[in-house]
C-alpha cells in the first residue's frame, strides 16, 4: 500500500544575505546589504532584517545605500550560495532522498517528499523540528511548512515567512489556509496581475471563488491552473534532484592573510561547515540500519568508526598548516565515495517501510 503524499517545504528568505552572513557571524547583529552589479552601478540584491528596519530595500543603488550610517556592504557570491545550498540539501537528505529545488528570487525553497517516513522519524511535526535544528546549526534561519499538496506548502511559506516556525496544513483545509494570502505568491505574469487588479481580485480566496469555466473563457487554461493553485488542489509531478557532492567552502577576505596563525584561523572557520556537511551525509547513510535485515546493510558499524578512519580526532587540535587541511579534505572525499552506495539506499526506505 502506497503511503499518502506528504511534503515539507523548507523556506529560507534573503538567501544571498544569509549565505554570506553564515561566514561572518560577527556581522549578524549589524545592518548588512548584499550588492550585485558592476561598480559603481551596484544595486541591493538582498539584505538582513536590521537593514530592512532602517528603511533599506532591494533595488536601491549604492549611492543611496551609502547615505545610511553603519551599513555593511557585501558583494554577492554565487560560489558561497552554491556551497550553502549544498549544505542545506545535505540537511534535508538526512530525512528524505527526494528533494526538489523550487527556489525563486532571493528565497531558497526546497520541497521534500516525506511520505512514508513516520516509522523512521516519527510524526511530520517531529521531522520538521529536527530539520529546523539541522538548518539552524548551519547558520541559516528558515521555516518549514507541511502539507499533502506541495504547491499549498510553498504558497503558505512564501506568504507568511516566519523564521523557526512550523506550519501544518491539515488535509482538506488547503483552500482555507491559503484564502487570505496575496496573489503575489503565485508568481503571476504582468498581464495576469493587471487583469486581476482590474477585477478587484487581490487574495487567493477571492480567486478560488471564481467560476472555473468563466475564468478559463477569459484568460485561457492558465485560469484553471491558477484557480487550482489558489485552492491548494493543483497536482504536482515531483522532480527530485541530487546535487553534486563537493567538500568545498569559500570565503572572500577584505585583506590579504600574511601570518600562518591567521591562515589557520580562517581555515578552521571554513573546515567547520565542511565537517558538518560530511556528518549530515554520513548520518543519512547511517539511517540505513533501520532498513529490514534482508537488505544486507550494516551502516551502524561503518558509522561508529568513521571519525577514527579520518585520522584526525575531532576533539583534539588539528595539525598546523594547510597541508593538514588538504589531507583531511582528501580523506573525506575518499570516505564519501565509499559511503555513496549507502546514501543511494535511502531511496529504498520509502518502499521498504511502506505498509
Amino acid at each position: 500500500m502506497t503511503p499518502p503524499d506528504q511534503y515539507a517545504c523548507l523556506y529560507a528568505e534573503e538567501f544571498p544575505a544569509q549565505a554570506l552572513l553564515r561566514l561572518h557571524p560577527e556581522l549578524r547583529a549589524k545592518p548588512c546589504v548584499v550588492m550585485e552589479g558592476d561598480p559603481p552601478l551596484e544595486l541591493v540584491r538582498s539584505l538582513n532584517t536590521r537593514a530592512r528596519q532602517l528603511g533599506l530595500r532591494p533595488g536601491m543603488p549604492r549611492v543611496e545605500v551609502e547615505l545610511f550610517p553603519d551599513v555593511t556592504l557585501l558583494t554577492r557570491s554565487q560560489q558561497v550560495e552554491a556551497a550553502t545550498r549544498s549544505m542545506l540539501f545535505a540537511c534535508a537528505g538526512v530525512f528524505s532522498p527526494r528533494i526538489e529545488d523550487r527556489s525563486a528570487g532571493t528565497a531558497l525553497i526546497l520541497g521534500i517528499d516525506i511520505a512514508g517516513t513516520e516509522k523512521l522519524f516519527g510524526p511530520p511535526e517531529t521531522l520538521a523540528r529536527n530539520l529546523l535544528d539541522q538548518v539552524k546549526a548551519c547558520g541559516i534561519a528558515a521555516s518549514v511548512t507541511l502539507s499533502r499538496n506541495l504547491h499549498a506548502a510553498i504558497c503558505l511559506a512564501k506568504g507568511r515567512p516566519r523564521h523557526g516556525s512550523i506550519r501544518i496544513i491539515p488535509p482538506g483545509t488547503e483552500a482555507a489556509a491559503l484564502a487570505e494570502l496575496p496573489l503575489g505568491v503565485l508568481d503571476l505574469t504582468a498581464d495576469q496581475a493587471n487583469t486581476f487588479t482590474l477585477w478587484g481580485i487581490h487574495a487567493l480566496g477571492m480567486l478560488a471563488a471564481l467560476p472555473q469555466n468563466e475564468l478559463i473563457a477569459r484568460i485561457g487554461q492558465d485560469g484553471k491552473r491558477l484557480r487550482q493553485l489558489a485552492r491548494g488542489e493543483h497536482p504536482h509531478l515531483f522532480q527530485p534532484e541530487e546535487p553534486v557532492f563537493t567538500l568545498e567552502e569559500r570565503m572572500e577576505l577584505d585583506t590579504s592573510v600574511e601570518l600562518l596563525d591567521s591562515l589557520i584561523f580562517v581555515l578552521g572557520m571554513m573546515l567547520d561547515p565542511i565537517l558538518l556537511r560530511l556528518t549530515l551525509v554520513v548520518f543519512a547513510q547511517h539511517l540505513a540500519e533501520s532498513l529490514p535485515p534482508e537488505l544486507g546493510m550494516d551502516a551502524k558499524a561503518l558509522f561508529s568508526t568513521l571519525w577514527d578512519r579520518l585520522g584526525f580526532p575531532l576533539d583534539q587540535a588539528m595539525p598546523d598548516g594547510a597541508p593538514a587541511a588538504a589531507t583531511l579534505h582528501q580523506r573525506m572525499e575518499g570516505l564519501y565515495q565509499e559511503y555513496r552506495t549507502l546514501y543511494k539506499t535511502l531511496a529504498r526506505i520509502h518502499r521498504a517501510m511502506a505498509p
